[in-house]
C-alpha cells in the first residue's frame, strides 16, 4: 500500500497554493506504520524525518513519503508536488492586444483547403471566438491563441516590467463538460526576453488557476517572445490564452491607447455596399477599433472588389472635427491598390445633408508594388458634426502590365480617423 496526501498533484499537475498550504499524510492499511518523508526531492530512508502531524508548506515544495515499521520499508512510495503561485500582477498600462506584434506564429491544425480561413490570433477572444475566460473567471483584455505559438512585441523604452495571466482555454468545457477532450491539453508558457527565457510557468492544465507573470525588462532589451509550447503530443484542443497580459510603464512615462488615437474609435459605422465575404471579418467595426493593421498580413482590412468605399461613422453627438483621415493599403501583387481620390464630408443631426470638407489624392504610382500603407488626411478643417461621411473611388481595373491585367481591382481600407492624436509616417 502507499501513503495517502491530501491534497495532492504531480509534476503533470501540481496543486498550486498562495503564501501556505496544509498537506496530511496517512495510510489506514498499515496501522502503527511510520511515514518517513522528505521535502527536498530525494528518496526517503528509515532516517528521514518522522510524520507527527499536518505539515505546512512555505514554498514550492516536492514531498516524498514511504511507510515504515521497525527500520524496514514496508509500502509503496507516494509523491507530491505543490507549487507556491507568484504573487498576483498588477493590470498592464499597455495591453498586448492593441499592440502590433513583430511576429505571430501558431500551430496548423486543418485540412489544406480550409487553412485560408483559419483565423489569426485572437485579440481580447478566445480563439474560437468566445469571452476570454480561465478558471470561471472572464477577462475583457488578451488573446486567444492555439498551442504551440509565440508572439513576438517590440520592446519600447517606456515598458518596465511585463505582466499577466496565463492558462489552458475553458472553451472545451462547453460541450458535454470536455468529455474524452479535456484530459488532454498540457501546456508550458514563456517569457523570452532577447533570446533568454525570464520567466516560464509549470504544466497548466485546463481549470488550474491562470499562472502569474510579473518580469522586469532589462534595460536595453529590444523584443519580447510570449510562447505556450505543448508536452508531450501535440493536441488540437491546445487552446490557450494571456488575459491581462501587457506592459507596466516605468514612472513617468505615458502611453496612448487606441481608444485615445482618434475620436471615433469604437463608434457605429454604416456602409453603403458591403466588402467582400472574404475580406469582412469584423465587418465595419473593424474600420474603428483603433487598430491600424494593414501591414500585419491584412489584418483588420476590409476589402471592396471593383467597388468603391462608402461609410458613414456616427459619433453620436456633434464634435468640434479639426481634422479627417483614411487609412489604406497597397499591394499590387494582390490586386491591391490606393483609392484615386478619398472624399471626406460631415452632417450635424439629421445624418442627410452633408457638406464636402476635403477631396485628398496621392502621387503614388500604381507601379509600386508594396506592400505599402498610406494615410489620406485632410487637416485644418475647423468645423463640427455628429455624422461623418468618407468615401474612396476605386481605381477600377488592374493596370496594364499585371498579370491580372484589366480584371476588378481590390480596395483595401484599414481605420477610418476622426481628430486623430497620432499621425503615421506615413501621411
Amino acid at each position: 500500500d502507499a501513503p495517502i496526501l491530501v491534497p495532492w498533484g504531480f509534476k503533470l499537475r501540481p496543486k498550486f497554493f498562495d503564501t501556505s498550504l496544509n498537506v496530511s499524510l496517512s495510510i489506514p492499511r498499515l496501522p502503527g506504520a511510520e511515514l518517513r518523508y522528505t521535502v527536498d526531492g530525494t528518496e526517503p530512508t528509515a532516517e528521514s524525518a518522522l510524520y507527527a502531524g499536518t505539515l505546512r508548506l512555505n514554498d514550492t515544495t516536492t514531498l516524498r513519503c514511504v511507510p515504515f515499521r521497525d527500520g524496514r520499508r514496508i509500502g509503496l512510495e507516494s509523491e507530491g508536488y505543490f507549487i507556491r503561485m507568484p504573487p498576483k500582477p498588477p493590470h498592464p498600462d499597455v495591453s498586448i492586444s492593441d499592440l502590433k506584434p513583430l511576429k505571430m506564429n501558431m500551430a496548423v491544425w486543418s485540412e489544406w483547403y480550409a487553412e485560408a480561413s483559419r483565423p489569426d490570433p485572437r485579440p481580447d477572444r478566445a480563439y474560437d471566438g468566445g469571452p476570454l475566460r480561465l478558471r470561471g473567471v472572464s477577462y475583457k483584455r488578451g488573446m486567444g491563441l492555439r498551442a504551440p505559438s509565440h508572439l513576438i512585441y517590440e520592446v519600447k523604452p517606456e515598458f518596465d516590467r511585463f505582466v499577466a495571466r496565463a492558462g489552458v482555454d475553458e472553451g472545451l468545457l462547453k460541450n458535454d463538460m470536455g468529455r474524452e477532450r479535456a484530459m488532454y491539453p498540457h501546456v508550458v508558457f514563456k517569457v523570452v526576453i532577447d533570446g533568454r527565457v525570464a520567466a516560464e510557468s509549470p504544466v497548466m492544465r485546463i481549470s488550474q488557476e491562470p499562472w502569474r507573470f510579473n518580469v522586469p525588462i532589462p534595460p536595453g532589451s529590444r523584443v519580447i517572445s510570449l510562447a505556450a509550447a505543448h508536452v508531450g503530443e501535440f493536441n488540437p484542443g491546445e487552446l490557450v490564452q494571456w488575459v491581462d497580459a501587457g506592459f507596466a510603464l516605468k514612472p513617468g512615462a505615458t502611453w496612448t491607447t487606441p481608444e485615445k488615437l482618434h475620436q471615433a474609435v469604437g463608434k457605429r459605422v454604416k456602409l453603403k455596399a458591403d466588402p467582400a465575404p472574404v475580406y469582412s471579418t469584423g465587418g465595419a467595426a473593424a474600420l474603428t477599433d483603433g487598430r491600424m493593421e494593414a501591414m500585419q498580413g491584412r489584418r483588420g482590412c476590409l476589402g471592396f472588389e471593383g467597388a468603391d468605399l462608402d461609410a458613414t461613422i456616427d459619433l453620436a453627438t456633434p464634435v468640434p472635427i479639426e481634422r479627417l483621415a483614411a487609412h489604406f493599403l497597397q499591394d499590387t501583387a494582390g490586386g491591391i491598390y490606393l483609392p484615386t481620390e478619398v472624399e471626406f464630408a460631415v452632417a450635424d443631426e439629421n445624418g442627410k445633408s452633408f457638406r464636402t470638407l476635403a477631396r485628398v489624392k496621392h502621387s503614388i504610382p500604381t507601379s509600386e508594388t508594396g506592400p505599402l500603407v498610406h494615410m489620406f488626411s485632410a487637416p485644418g478643417l475647423k468645423t463640427s458634426g455628429r455624422y461623418v461621411r468618407i468615401r474612396a473611388t476605386n481605381v477600377g481595373q488592374i493596370p496594364a502590365g499585371h498579370p491580372a491585367a484589366n480584371a476588378q481591382a481590390w480596395l483595401f481600407v484599414d481605420e477610418l480617423l476622426v481628430n486623430p492624436t497620432v499621425l503615421p509616417l506615413h501621411e
